[in-house]
């Protein structure tokens, strides 16, 4: 059995990592649509539908980063560009997925005598990419 350190997962966007992660969350979601008829005894019957990916990432505030900061992500956000997102823990021979995915939300948290930090939220469009890291 695998078993990985999530310390080491990350998220990239345009293939910089986003900047002073704590955080990352990918999301598999399937719809499914109902098909129960007279037949079904009373119990209920579905069958899968559509599916889509999210992406999340948690971190420290930061707009002067060497990686995807603050201001990238604005600008990504600002511009409705479809950005390249990989979920990544760089280790040669573990997996990644990757997909293109527009930003859907992103928030900055600036409480009293704390750090501030970002929330951001990628959905998906299209088939993934599931590759071995080499």
């Amino acid at each position: 059995m695998a078993v990985y350190n999530g310390t080491a997962q990350i998220l990239k966007m345009d293939g910089t990592q986003l900047a002073e992660l704590t955080n990352v969350t990918m999301s598999m979601n399937q719809d499914v649509f109902e098909t129960t008829s007279k037949e079904s005894a009373g119990w209920k019957e579905i069958m899968p539908g559509l599916r889509d990916i999210t992406y999340s990432a948690e971190g420290l505030a930061d707009f002067v980063s060497a990686n995807k900061d603050l201001a990238d992500i604005f600008t990504a956000y600002n511009s409705r560009a479809l950005v390249a997102i990989i979920w990544t823990d760089l280790v040669t021979g573990d997996k990644s997925v990757s997909q293109s995915a527009y930003i859907t939300s992103c928030e900055v948290s600036a409480p009293m005598e704390d750090v501030t930090t970002y929330s951001i939220e990628f959905a998906g469009t299209g088939a993934p990419t599931f590759a071995t890291i080499a």
